[in-house]
């Protein structure tokens, strides 16, 4: 017996209420070599930064862990998110 976790619809959904659509898609979700740095400017709308994170946090965990360490990487600047992030 096989069992397939499928939460498109979950992802979606977060897509919907930040209106994020227009993302495009990529295979890599994040190149190792790409150098994130902790924001000495303002935030871009932190609460909703740290909703997103979270949300996808609980999709990456759960359903889909090759995108685990994306998401990792970006947790790291929940407190402070800059536009790069």
């Amino acid at each position: 017996m096989e069992f397939f976790l499928d939460q498109s619809h979950y992802i979606e959904k977060i897509f919907k209420n930040y209106n994020y659509f227009d993302c495009k898609p990529v295979c890599t979700l994040f190149d190792p070599s790409v150098k994130l740095f902790k924001n000495t400017e303002d935030s871009v709308r932190q609460p909703e930064y740290a909703r997103i994170i979270g949300r996808l946090r609980y999709a990456t965990y759960c359903t889909r862990p090759d995108t685990a360490y994306a998401v990792g990487v970006l947790c790291r600047f929940t407190s402070g998110p800059s536009i790069e992030h």
